[in-house]
């Protein structure tokens, strides 16, 4: 939505008011192309269909500009905006038009931003819509010509005319199915015209021979998921009514995080734009995340801001400004897998998924898993069997997942969930999903990538080899230590994930990683340096999954904690450490319920005794199935020095 455009004198304009350009008549196809601007009430929704059109079309080189004339002032347009003008110009009758480039003040932020919230109503109330893909080029005509063939008789098969099939891959290889800002224009839409060089045909019409003859460009990649995403919205303008009671798209399409997934690889020249395009779209209100247009406010603020709207306020978010892409850390669960995706995926907006889905409210050795379609809005990303279903602490959709090395990658961040799936834990209603926050207890780094980088990356399957890949975070030696830190703490999550869909070895292994990683850093810190929450993952991952045991550990469940594990290892400077950072509990029971306390008294660790007496531990506690207390095991393994302190303490005030 910028142009170094000549100067021309925009009067301003009136709340819910724009401009229109008269596109007046000429018999010579080649004369210089005279318009006038004036300004026009748009009338409050519901009140009918306006006399003008509204052109979707892609700007083009913005170095590359031909003239036009708005009464005596010249004024530049790109050579596609001219093309455009020149082949709408009648012989006869003027033509009232609406075109951004012309009837925006682009060198006026604030009308822009202004205008862009009417741009759906502009685009809905106008009586048509005319879509200009370019001048005719690469056989244009004849894929236009096979498209509205194929749309009228079906049983047409153009898959042996190589001539048909490269003009159609052409065609809708063209720009303008790549643009993200004329979404919203079909989207609004309830008349579309698609005219390329001199044809010009009837949307609906090209939209049932582009699906007709998808065999013809399925093999180029990506090319399927971009045009079925666009023809939907094309083909859904007839069904649009005159009288909205919204003034623009009648009940938005969809949520705006829907929205995103299904175009967030879509272009536009501003990165404000991936989000400001879709406002118009969306059935949310966009006052709830305060994402009016605005063009001064830096990218990165708007990112952090859409993506705690979208999925929660009570997960981490990091955004860069220079990139499209987000980095969420918080808790969350595994509530399922893909199990299959349907290869007749269909020609409407929707994928059809086989899910298995697993109760989150029972243990995990026990939980059962339950089998189910689920049907959500196609996404930009395709999604693979395997993928799992996470819900993020506080988001009231779920997301889908692919798991990488030490981190998730967001294949989709908001799908609508399923209307009535029991198994799950909750029930999942109509419009919202009762999730049970107590089934949020893995720590999750998720990325969830917007140009693709990660994607083409993702052989390398790290996080930390991705951000530096992508200058994400510049590094220096305490960085680097930090960065070391936080992807031994990935492993240790991930391989937590892997164990929950019953992957163990892969989880084994990402476990020996996260103990390697530590085990350097722990060589290179001191760790009274270091923050009480990275001692205790550290400790976790160091110490609770050394040996056979761990692995029995790990299948069943059944954890010690990092202060029991650095008790019983000699880890006395760990242990220290960790009770002095408050997270740790004193009165920890194991599997054969032993405390801690009863563990140390019956080996006779005087100094680890006293230390869980000064920090709460309760000495009178039976412990074990014998019900002994600390004192007894004392006792029976003859250690006086303990005894007696045991009985001081059992003896003394509380």
């Amino acid at each position: 939505m910028s142009c170094a455009m000549s100067p021309y004198p925009y009067s301003s304009l009136l709340p819910n008011s724009i401009r229109l350009l008269r596109l007046m008549p000429h018999g010579d196809e080649v004369a210089p192309i005279q318009c006038r601007l004036f300004n026009y009430s748009l009338q409050e929704a519901g009140e009918g269909t306006h006399l003008y059109e509204a052109l979707s079309y892609v700007w083009g080189d913005q170095n590359k500009t031909l003239p036009i004339f708005i009464g005596k002032h010249r004024f530049d347009v790109t050579e596609n905006l001219h093309a455009a003008l020149s082949r709408l110009r009648d012989r006869s009758f003027e033509r009232i038009i609406w075109v951004d480039a012309i009837c925006i003040n682009q060198g006026n932020e604030k009308e822009k931003e202004k205008q862009i919230q009417l741009m759906a109503r502009i685009y809905h109330q106008a009586y048509s819509v005319v879509v200009w893909l370019g001048k005719e080029a690469d056989d244009s005509n004849q894929a236009l010509e096979a498209i509205v063939s194929a749309g009228n008789d079906r049983n047409l098969n153009f898959t042996d005319d190589v001539t048909v099939q490269r003009a159609v891959t052409k065609l809708l290889q063209r720009k303008w199915f790549r643009r993200i800002w004329v979404l919203q224009e079909v989207a609004a839409a309830r008349h579309i015209r698609i005219a390329c060089g001199r044809i010009e045909v009837d949307g609906y019409a090209f939209c049932l021979g582009v699906d007709s003859l998808h065999s013809l460009y399925e093999t180029c990649a990506g090319l399927q998921n971009l045009i079925r995403s666009v023809t939907y919205l094309i083909r859904g303008a007839i069904f649009r009514l005159s009288h909205s009671s919204l003034g623009g798209v009648p009940k938005g399409i969809c949520s705006l995080g829907e929205l995103l997934d299904m175009y967030h690889t879509h272009e536009a020249t501003k990165r404000h734009d991936k989000v400001y395009a879709l406002l118009g779209m969306s059935s949310d209100d966009p006052g709830r995340a305060k994402l009016f247009p605005n063009y001064q406010e830096p990218w990165e603020d708007i990112l952090q801001r859409l993506a705690k709207f979208l999925v929660s306020d009570k997960l981490s978010v990091e955004a860069q400004p220079n990139k499209e892409a987000v980095i969420f850390r918080g808790m969350g669960c595994i509530l399922g897998t893909i199990s299959s995706v349907d290869s007749d995926i269909g020609w409407d907006d929707r994928q059809r998924l086989n899910v298995s889905w697993r109760n989150i409210l029972v243990q995990p050795e026990y939980a059962r898993e339950t089998s189910a379609r689920w049907t959500i809005q196609d996404s930009a990303k395709s999604i693979h069997k395997g993928d799992l279903i996470c819900h993020l602490e506080g988001a009231a959709k779920p997301a889908i997942i692919r798991l990488q090395q030490d981190f998730s990658a967001a294949i989709v961040i908001a799908a609508q969930p399923p209307r009535s799936i029991q198994n799950v834990g909750r029930f999942f209603g109509r419009s919202e999903v009762a999730w049970s926050s107590k089934a949020c207890t893995r720590e999750f780094t998720l990325v969830w990538d917007w140009d693709g980088s990660l994607e083409r990356l993702s052989n390398l399957g790290q996080l930390k080899a991705w951000m530096h890949s992508t200058s994400w975070r510049p590094g220096n030696e305490r960085q680097e230590l930090e960065i070391h830190l936080e992807e031994a703490g990935r492993y240790w999550n991930h391989g937590l994930v892997l164990g929950d869909v019953k992957k163990y070895q892969a989880a084994e292994e990402l476990f020996e990683k996260a103990m390697a990683s530590y085990e350097v850093a722990l060589q290179e810190a001191e760790w009274d340096s270091m923050k009480s929450e990275r001692i205790y993952d550290a400790a976790k991952a160091l110490l609770l999954f050394k040996g056979e045991r761990s692995r029995y550990l790990m299948h069943s469940y059944n954890g010690w904690t990092p202060l029991f594990c650095a008790m019983m290892e000699g880890h006395k400077r760990l242990f220290e450490h960790l009770l002095r950072s408050g997270e740790a509990d004193v009165n920890f029971r194991d599997m054969n319920s032993r405390t801690l306390t009863s563990w140390a008294a019956e080996r006779g660790y005087i100094e680890v005794v006293e230390q869980l007496l000064q920090n709460g531990a309760d000495v009178n506690a039976a412990a074990g199935a014998r019900g002994r207390t600390a004192l007894q095991a004392a006792a029976e393994g003859g250690h006086l020095a303990v005894v007696e302190r045991l009985l001081e303490a059992a003896t003394s005030p509380s």
